[in-house]
């Protein structure tokens, strides 16, 4: 796997969904792509998780982080699977 050369970001420039998922680290753009996606969901629930005053709707987004991330790492082995 390689770093993406389009359009670096730096990791001070990335969303926390960006660098939850690794956005930088990838090996083709069908990658880049899924990355985008689960790092834009992990982002809305990064939201939720910060303006929520209910401590059980925060727990839940933060979970909601996690499992996010498990897919994306499943996503990306799939993709990846026979290269």
């Amino acid at each position: 796997m390689t770093m993406t050369t389009e359009t670096q970001k730096t990791p001070n420039q990335m969303s926390f969904g960006e660098r939850a998922v690794d956005a930088m680290f990838v090996s083709n753009n069908a990658v880049a792509d899924i990355k985008a996606q689960f790092a834009s969901l992990i982002d809305h629930m990064k939201t939720v998780e910060s303006s929520s005053s209910n401590p059980e709707a925060r727990s839940t987004a933060a979970t909601a982080i996690v499992q996010i991330q498990t897919a994306q790492m499943w996503a990306v082995k799939a993709i990846t699977f026979n290269t």
